[in-house]
């Protein structure tokens, strides 16, 4: 019989964020991703200058990320340039927001 943490690490990741039923696929650097979307951060921002840009957050696990990503660090998602902007640990997923200009 599992104990209260991993029964509520099960419940989480078979409900809360059940890649097989809401999940996405992405590339990653070229590597196969499994991720959800967090839809409260799919947005376009204006910035200072004029400057349009994209911010997405993701969330994965944490486990299917490693290294893991580290602020301002240039990566390749879906064959775009991103700046990875904040990771952070929702255990035991990942909230990774990317940003991009336009």
């Amino acid at each position: 019989m599992a104990n209260f943490k991993e029964q509520v690490k099960k419940d989480i990741e078979n409900v809360f964020q059940n890649f097989q039923e809401f999940g996405m696929t992405c590339s990653w650097n070229g590597q196969e991703l499994k991720y959800n979307p967090d839809v409260r951060d799919i947005k376009q921002e204006y910035e200072a200058q004029g400057v349009n840009n994209d911010r997405l957050t993701i969330i994965i696990n944490a486990d299917d990320l490693i290294p893991r990503p580290v602020v301002a660090e240039r990566v390749i998602f879906d064959d775009d340039y991103w700046y990875v902007v904040d990771v952070k640990p929702k255990l035991p997923f990942l909230a990774i927001s990317i940003e991009r200009s336009v």
